[in-house]
């Protein structure tokens, strides 16, 4: 946990990142625009460096969401959890990727135009994603 880190200072993250058995990247997901910069592009690159493993939310920092490209710096998941629905650019993203479910009724879709089918159902929180395309 954080509190068990120490973390008093951003500097001490790195101390913190090293020593954790997974990172998890949050910092920036859907709304990414532009490369990271400052204080951002250290922290990406700091997780690049020392992360032993790294479990990206939605999409990994640094990754635009819709195109898959990195602008600058980004974050290479080993493991990627996006949310509610599959992000397009997440083709160009290594390592395991999951949908998970974050209860949106179907209504919400349905009102959106979107043609959606249940995917979660029971205790079923989370598919895998692939980039596999039907014939």
């Amino acid at each position: 946990m954080l509190e068990d880190a120490a973390v008093d200072r951003p500097d001490d993250a790195a101390g913190a990142v090293a020593d954790a058995a997974a990172t998890v990247d949050a910092l920036v997901g859907y709304s990414l625009h532009g490369p990271p910069r400052g204080r951002l592009a250290a922290l990406v690159e700091l997780v690049a460096e020392r992360a032993r493993r790294v479990v990206s939310l939605d999409v990994p920092t640094g990754v635009d969401a819709t195109t898959g490209e990195s602008p600058g710096v980004a974050v290479d998941p080993d493991v990627t959890v996006t949310l509610a629905l599959p992000k397009t650019g997440l083709t160009a993203v290594g390592g395991d990727r999951w949908l998970a479910d974050i209860g949106i009724p179907a209504p919400v879709y349905e009102r959106t135009g979107l043609d959606y089918e249940p995917l979660f159902a029971g205790d079923r929180w989370r598919v895998p994603l692939t980039t596999d395309v039907p014939e």
